[in-house]
């Protein structure tokens, strides 16, 4: 939000009543509403083009790739109701995760955000979504992912090991997604950024790359298992 504000963007900022924002300038424009009262919700988006749905506090429980913890979706169809009788060009939902496909709809907190984007589409809303990849911390820490960096173990998995693969680090994410926003959201006229999936690539190891920092972390060449698709 801080990066958008600061270099004199027109934003607006719509809010919970159970939102802080002490931290909003004095002169951003902002206005308290329920997500559940449409009527509220088509009047605050009167004249916005762009709709960025985000949290503004720090989010207990944050899960992996999303501007807000996933129990927070449900707030966003408020917002696909209203949309809909708005003039708003643009819509850029909470979630930054990977393209899973329909077996992502098997994993409990990810279908929620993929069924979201089903009913922005069936809405006629213009979406884009930002994808930032993984997490470095979320993805050496599970062995489900190939990597077992405690174990000294990786699974490649076809040609993973010259593959690149989609990480960004989650120290560095806030900052990173913000200026993203402001490049993209801020910088560019809304018709040519509407309905695009933009990946954000902030580390881009292969496979080997990987290894090899596992080699320097052990002192030995991991174990390496290689599997056909």
């Amino acid at each position: 939000m801080a990066a958008l504000i600061a270099p004199g963007a027109p934003i607006m900022v719509v809010y919970l009543p159970s939102s802080n924002t002490s931290s909003l300038p004095a002169g951003v424009r902002k206005i308290e509403i329920d997500v559940l009262g449409e009527d509220a919700l088509v009047y605050a988006l009167q004249d916005i083009n762009i709709v960025l749905y985000s949290s503004m506090q720090e989010v207990a429980g944050l899960m992996p790739n999303s501007l807000i913890g996933d129990e927070g979706v449900s707030g966003e169809y408020g917002f696909i109701k209203a949309m809909s009788r708005t003039t708003v060009k643009l819509f850029v939902p909470s979630d930054l995760g990977l393209r899973y496909g329909e077996e992502g709809r098997l994993i409990p907190f990810i279908k929620p955000k993929e069924d979201l984007q089903q009913a922005v589409r069936e809405a006629g809303i213009p979406m884009t979504v930002v994808l930032i990849g993984d997490f470095a911390e979320y993805t050496l820490s599970i062995y489900a992912m190939g990597i077992d960096l405690k174990g000294n173990r990786l699974v490649y998995t076809a040609n993973a090991a010259f593959e690149k693969a989609m990480v960004t680090s989650e120290l560095s994410t806030r900052d990173y997604v913000a200026a993203a926003y402001l490049s993209i959201f801020a910088a560019n006229p809304v018709s040519d950024i509407q309905n695009w999936v933009i990946s954000l690539s902030e580390l881009a190891p292969t496979g080997e790359e990987i290894a090899a920092v596992m080699k320097q972390k052990h002192g030995a060449e991991p174990k390496v298992v290689t599997r056909s698709l």
